[in-house]
């Protein structure tokens, strides 16, 4: 026999193994390192041999920083909020090594808008009328990447997951629960 043959043997064999814990799911949160992302995954194990799937959606981040300029003359800027609202989807596979220890990894589109907020402050009171008004900014962006990582289950119906999202350019943790058929 050939060596290609015996490896597509090996493959198909791998592919076919009866899971060792049974199909099973998992749904859960993670918190991103990088500022204040959050998303909500859903997993699938074993669906096809060793071989499962996984979906996951990024929400939202908001951080804070101080900026002084005068849009009108006389108008002092009294702040400005930052917020990067995250619509940031993954998809990707998942791999059992070994009883509850699974490897996944896929494409992240990385899609988010920026939105920056200036207040100001008008002593004119001529913009509203307890003085002070907002003006906004926004913008679209994309930074696709890969989001690998390992899951963890443990125990029968709860898990946690340990990965790196290149979009984000963040290391992720999260906490499932799970249930194994």
């Amino acid at each position: 026999m050939k060596r290609s043959s015996i490896l597509c043997f090996l493959c198909f064999c791998l592919l076919c193994a009866a899971p060792l814990r049974g199909q099973g799911f998992s749904f859960g949160y993670q918190y991103a390192f990088s500022g204040e992302e959050y998303s909500g995954y859903f997993m699938t194990y074993d669906v096809i041999g060793p071989v499962g799937a996984y979906v996951n959606f990024f929400g939202f981040g908001v951080t804070d920083s101080p900026m002084f300029d005068e849009p009108w003359p006389g108008d002092p800027l009294e702040f400005t909020i930052e917020k990067d609202y995250w619509a940031a989807q993954s998809f990707g596979l998942t791999l059992r090594l070994l009883p509850g220890l699974y490897v996944y990894g896929g494409y992240c589109n990385g899609k988010y808008i920026s939105v920056t907020e200036y207040f100001w402050f008008d002593e004119t009171y001529t913009f509203s009328e307890d003085g002070y008004y907002t003006t906004m900014e926004g913008t679209r962006h994309g930074n696709p990447g890969f989001d690998i990582g390992l899951s963890i289950s443990p125990f029968r119906y709860f898990g946690f997951n340990l990965g790196y999202n290149f979009s984000l350019e963040a290391v992720v943790i999260g906490f499932n629960a799970g249930l194994y058929f």
